[in-house]
């Protein structure tokens, strides 16, 4: 609850992310094919300001990966060809992979009882079973390999980070697992219904909830990376408080 207050509290994230999420509604419901590149194409630029007028660093893979989700954009904003759209796709993968990345580091450390450790492995087991089902549902909608690989490599970046943020989640629970849970949890929901849109029906109700939950991942994802700076920014401080310290007790 108190993680939820915190979130919500925080006015300017609230009326940025509703800000975005009306302009890219406005956009589906009007059929404005400018304003729906305008809409998806300011996302990112917007968040990255805002967090840059609170904070002065952010690590070089949180960089990476919002820098790769713009890419994303971009390409599938610009999307003219085969090409570009596997551009688009390439660059969502890579920033998943980078995510990836994230998680394994903190995942090293983590251990798990034997039940926990099967529980997981059957939620695992089931999130590829699911994958391959879909796999085989969609992969005559395809016109080359590549495209069908690249969707292929995205939904695995997805399960593996679904099943890693939920075994982090498990190990520590805290404010910043459930964070990043959420975080991932929302990109895995709106990529499985942008899918549908594009691979199997066009329903809109379906486009804006995709829409929300990607967007809710990226504000999330700043919020991760904004308490992560935060904490480090505090050890820092703490340990040379604490040396201080020491160095003036050994003077004495």
């Amino acid at each position: 609850m108190e993680f939820w207050h915190k979130m919500t509290s925080n006015k300017s994230l609230v009326i940025v992310f509703s800000a975005l999420f009306a302009l890219q509604v406005l956009a589906v419901i009007q059929d404005d094919l400018m304003l729906d590149r305008i809409a998806k194409i300011v996302v990112i630029p917007v968040l990255l300001t805002l967090y840059f007028t609170r904070m002065k660093y952010m690590a070089n893979i949180f960089l990476t990966v919002f820098l790769c989700s713009f890419l994303g954009d971009v390409f599938t904003v610009f999307h003219k060809n085969e090409l570009t759209h596997q551009l688009s796709e390439m660059a969502y993968v890579g920033s998943y992979i980078l995510l990836l990345g994230v998680l394994i580091s903190q995942f090293r450390k983590v251990r798990f009882e034997g039940v926990v450790s099967v529980y997981l492995g059957l939620i695992f087991m089931f999130n590829a079973y699911l994958l391959y089902i879909l796999y085989g549902a969609v992969k005559n909608s395809f016109v080359d390999d590549i495209s069908l690989w690249l969707y292929a490599g995205r939904g695995l970046a997805i399960v593996l980070l679904v099943f890693l943020a939920f075994a982090l989640y498990l190990s520590r629970e805290s404010k910043q697992s459930i964070i990043l849970l959420v975080t991932v949890a929302c990109f895995a929901f709106g990529d499985v219904l942008k899918y549908i849109c594009e691979l199997y029906v066009y329903f809109w109700v379906f486009e804006v909830f995709a829409i929300a939950l990607h967007l809710a991942a990226l504000v999330f994802l700043l919020a991760y990376v904004s308490n992560h700076h935060r904490k480090a920014v505090r050890y820092s401080v703490n340990k040379e408080s604490l040396s201080s310290t020491s160095s003036e007790h050994a003077t004495v």
